[in-house]
């Protein structure tokens, strides 16, 4: 019964707390401006800078990523020596984006994830990340292609994840790398989603 109580506040607070859109209220305060219907329609830190500059973007990348921590910190800070702990943070961790991503106040219309996706692999194993962002930054020089050198780093967490779980676990489990798992599909998803209604 504890646990089930557990995972239903776990489920919650950390939905709420990913339904917090930095860029739709950023927008909204600085423009008066629904960010829904404007650019590509996307409630995130790149069409937040399109509209209203540099800040934008820096504000709503930082505003969406310490949501995320906060959500997965209160989730480690009070479950940390529950026996179902990696559960409670995959549970975390797929609430939290599920928020950004379709927040029930703004009609499940959100942003891509990529921050927030960003932010988990930072909180489970922030080497995985470091990791990942080197692949990132290298794809970058090489192909000079932003899509395709997201994807790639996005897609490299798995076998890195895998990898450090052997070596520098901190929260990686096979229970935390099943999260980041269905937290790319949920990317995928949501990119396929949103490039499908631009055609």
């Amino acid at each position: 019964m504890e646990f089930f109580i557990n995972l239903i506040c776990v489920i919650l607070y950390s939905y709420l707390l990913g339904c917090f859109c930095s860029a739709y209220y950023l927008v909204k305060i600085c423009s008066n401006l629904d960010i829904r219907n404007i650019n590509s329609g996307t409630v995130g830190a790149r069409n937040a800078g399109r509209i209203i500059g540099k800040k934008g973007f820096v504000i709503t990348f930082v505003g969406d990523f310490l949501k995320t921590v906060l959500a997965l910190g209160v989730t480690i800070y009070f479950f940390r020596l529950d026996t179902n702990f990696s559960i409670l943070l995959l549970l975390s961790s797929i609430a939290v984006i599920c928020g950004h991503l379709f927040p029930a106040q703004l009609k499940f219309k959100g942003g891509k994830g990529v921050v927030v996706f960003t932010a988990i692999i930072f909180v489970i194993n922030f080497l995985a990340l470091l990791i990942s962002l080197s692949v990132l930054f290298l794809l970058l020089l090489i192909t000079h292609n932003q899509k395709l050198s997201i994807s790639a780093s996005v897609l490299t967490t798995i076998p890195i994840s895998l990898i450090l779980m052997n070596h520098y676990p901190l929260f990686l489990d096979p229970v935390t790398i099943l999260a980041i798992f269905i937290a790319i599909i949920l990317l995928i998803i949501s990119h396929l989603k949103k490039a499908h209604a631009n055609i």
